[in-house]
């Protein structure tokens, strides 16, 4: 009888779902997507006052955006230090594309360095930033 109770509580145990359900338990945490720079699981600088000193180590070709965005892919399954410019900056997970907003149009060295000491560098372009969406009409009284 013993054994037979439980198997009954290991069967309910495992038929129960194995992800989180309880959103005020595991809330999104903004810090990490929104603002000057996103995505980033850790970040080493103030993410303020590096955007604002932040200078590309060549031009792009053409008209430059007034609003610009480097945008940094992660496409591994580990999780990478990020160099931009000679300063580390932090850290992105696997699968993951850090953005800097706010940044001066241009191109940039981003350096990747992954747990194993392995470096790859890179020169990227900055993107034209998104438009702001536009502010919501205010409800009409009646």
């Amino acid at each position: 009888m013993r054994l037979l109770s439980t198997l009954a509580l290991a069967g309910a145990l495992l038929a129960t779902p194995a992800y989180a359900t309880n959103t005020k338990t595991f809330p999104v945490n903004p810090y990490y997507s929104t603002g000057t720079m996103e995505n980033f699981r850790e970040l080493y600088v103030d993410p303020d006052k590096f955007v604002a000193g932040l200078e590309p180590v060549a031009a792009i070709d053409g008209e430059a955006p007034a609003h610009s965005q480097l945008r940094i892919k992660n496409d591994t399954i580990g999780f990478l230090v990020v160099t931009v410019n000679g300063v580390e900056v932090g850290v992105l997970t696997a699968m993951v594309e850090g953005v800097l907003n706010n940044v001066p149009a241009g191109q940039y060295e981003v350096i990747f360095e992954m747990a194993n000491k392995l470096r790859t560098t890179y020169t990227l372009s900055t993107t034209a930033a998104p438009a702001p969406a536009p502010a919501p009409a205010p409800a009409a009284s009646e």
